[in-house]
């Protein structure tokens, strides 16, 4: 009997290896990736962006590494820009993503522990919240648990506001990141006397070159003429 299980378990197992979806290809780096995905990953996070031919609809398969990869475009980034304000930005947006998934996650779990639950429920629940870093102790009485429970959350909440509090800070005191993208277009396709620069197909190396390009060409400019 336990050896048909670990047949059934292992047939699965290669169901899985055989009929595993294959990977999307991904963009490789700043050459390739359009500035329009990298600032919408920049943003939110949503690393769906970096899949060649995305367009917000179609379904992609990511490799579980996809973070570092992003990771790496911006260390890229920030090389070329010599700057490291974008990649203390995406930090931000990162942490804060991170802390409202594992907050929204420890508050569904937390809403499902109490009675009648069964034992063995509970226990994986309170597994879960330990892998969250939420140390349920099943042993203690269970309301005085929970009211240290909802304490430990509503600190994890404090945390997220002080998160955006600094985001919010960042964004005010650096106007020139992703919420103002399309007014630098705007402004560098006046510089350069572009009529069109499409996000969606300049490159984000490419569009370093630009906002390089636009500097020198300002400062050859004669004062008076750059005043409107």
């Amino acid at each position: 009997m336990v050896a048909k299980k670990l047949e059934n378990i292992k047939f699965k197992k290669l169901l899985k290896v055989v009929f595993r979806k294959k990977e999307s290809d991904l963009y490789k780096g700043c050459a390739d990736l359009p500035m329009h995905n990298f600032s919408i990953v920049r943003e939110t996070s949503d690393f769906r962006w970096l899949a060649v031919g995305f367009t917000g609809y179609s379904k992609v398969q990511l490799p579980d590494d996809v973070d570092k990869l992003f990771e790496d475009i911006m260390n890229e980034y920030c090389g070329l820009s010599q700057s490291t304000k974008s990649l203390d930005y995406y930090e931000l947006i990162v942490d804060i993503n991170k802390l409202e998934t594992r907050y929204e996650t420890v508050k569904a779990l937390l809403l499902m522990l109490p009675p009648p639950t069964p034992k063995k429920t509970m226990k994986a629940i309170i597994n879960e919240l330990h892998e969250w870093k939420f140390k349920f102790d099943p042993t203690a009485p269970f309301k005085k648990e929970m009211h240290r429970m909802t304490r430990q959350l509503s600190s994890a909440l404090t945390r997220i506001n002080s998160k955006i509090e600094d985001l919010e800070k960042f964004q005010e005191d650096n106007d020139e990141e992703p919420a103002s993208m399309m007014v630098n277009k705007i402004a560098l396709e006046r510089v350069l006397n572009k009529n069109r620069i499409d996000l969606k197909v300049v490159t984000v190396e490419e569009w370093v070159a630009i906002i390089n390009e636009a500097k020198r060409v300002t400062k050859q400019i004669p004062k008076w003429q750059s005043i409107n």
